[in-house]
């Protein structure tokens, strides 16, 4: 009742507003707390955590899951690669894997049309297999803050196993004078790394390499496009190439 008052106060309700209150209702539904922990509630915690292992979710392409071990939840799996090298098919194809196995699977495409992903998946499925999958998708927006809260939502609404985002560096957030690019795609890492560490979920991120890479021929780390933070922030990397 509290949280709706405030709501019904505010002057204007914008992304950010709205996301700052799904944040309080889910801290308020798992009864967490912005707070100091004692030695003892870690201690707990970790007893909590070893008696339910985190979930491993396979991505279903054998030569990924024997090198990765699984996807783990809370965890940030980036997927690097310049253009035509098959991020996007390889983001959607672990998707549509997951959800061929009855997980929910959350596609936030900042670059295609759900109908266009659609048009994609049926060069392999047909479209009534396709319409039956436990497959979801944002793609009206590149905002980040709202695309936190359309994430928040529809992992209380579906049994999301995975979300896979497409591509981190078509992602806005709001900028400063003082703002670069490299700090703001920064500031998306982090911020994709803690929605994970939250939600409990694995979140497949997809990366431009920079085009230096594809002289070189196999790509390294350094070669994440715009930040140092994303590798940083990533609990795992993998990057791809047309060699």
């Amino acid at each position: 009742h509290t949280i709706g008052s405030q709501l019904s106060a505010e002057p204007s309700i914008n992304a950010d507003t709205i996301d700052q209150y799904i944040t309080k209702l889910d801290q308020l539904r798992r009864g967490r707390k912005e707070e100091i922990s004692t030695a003892t509630e870690a201690v707990t915690a970790l007893a909590e955590r070893k008696a339910n292992p985190r979930t491993i979710h396979r991505t279903g392409i054998g030569e990924i899951d024997t090198r990765i071990g699984g996807m783990k939840d809370g965890q940030v799996i980036v997927i690097g690669g310049r253009p035509g090298t098959g991020k996007s098919v390889l983001l959607t194809q672990i998707c549509v894997n997951v959800a061929d196995r009855g997980e929910g699977a959350l596609i936030v495409s900042l670059e295609m049309m759900k109908e266009e992903i659609a048009d994609r998946l049926n060069q392999s499925k047909p479209l009534e297999r396709i319409a039956e999958l436990p497959l979801y998708f944002i793609d009206t927006t590149s905002d980040l803050g709202t695309i936190v809260a359309l994430i928040r939502v529809a992992c209380r609404r579906y049994r999301i196993g995975v979300v896979a985002i497409d591509y981190l560096q078509l992602a806005e957030v709001p900028n400063t004078r003082s703002d670069n690019r490299e700090r703001q795609i920064a500031t998306i890492s982090r911020r994709l790394k803690r929605l994970a560490m939250d939600l409990q979920i694995p979140i497949l991120v997809g990366s431009q390499l920079n085009r230096e890479s594809a002289k070189r021929g196999k790509p390294t780390l350094a070669d994440l496009r715009e930040s140092g933070a994303i590798e940083q922030d990533a609990d795992i990397v993998l990057l791809l190439s047309k060699n």
